[in-house]
């Protein structure tokens, strides 16, 4: 039941992951396309402001200095913001990597100690029945339900 908990918690973790891609997809996306407003904006920008006299009417142009120092700094607050959303997400890849490794070694442990109390089930078919009760989580649970005068002839048919 826990090599079944294990592959099943597996299944989630890749279904987490392929969500997290899809984030930062979507966050790439928008990045861009602020971007590209930025640069329509910049391009295309003039204010015009008008009023009921001639001494308040102005046409104001923003500096371009000010402008190009103001798209910089936006630029710079999105690259920091995507590469910090980066670190996060290949630190929470790491740390499931991590779980997977220990559930598996787990996993490989838990094997090994049924198999251990099979008598006289050594060499290269235990070497065999591990691999494929590792993978096999639900025939794993099988075995452990299994009396154990049962259990060798129950692997023993499927090698």
């Amino acid at each position: 039941v826990d090599a079944l908990a294990a592959s099943r918690k597996r299944r989630r973790d890749e279904e987490e992951e392929e969500e997290l891609e899809q984030a930062f997809f979507i966050i790439v996306s928008v990045a861009t396309m602020l971007l590209s407003a930025m640069t329509w904006y910049h391009g295309n920008v003039s204010f015009d402001l008008e009023g009921s006299s001639s001494a308040t009417r102005k046409n104001i142009r923003p500096s371009k200095s000010g402008e190009k120092e103001g798209m910089i700094s936006s630029m710079k607050e999105v690259v920091e913001s995507l590469k910090e959303f980066v670190e996060v997400t290949k630190k929470k890849m790491e740390n499931k990597k991590k779980m997977e490794i220990k559930e598996a070694q787990e996993v490989v442990h838990e094997v090994v100690s049924e198999l251990d109390n099979i008598p006289n089930f050594n060499g290269a078919l235990r070497h065999r029945a591990i691999d494929w009760l590792t993978e096999n989580p639900i025939k794993f649970a099988i075995i452990k339900a299994l009396p154990l005068d049962e259990k060798e002839d129950y692997i023993l048919s499927f090698m």
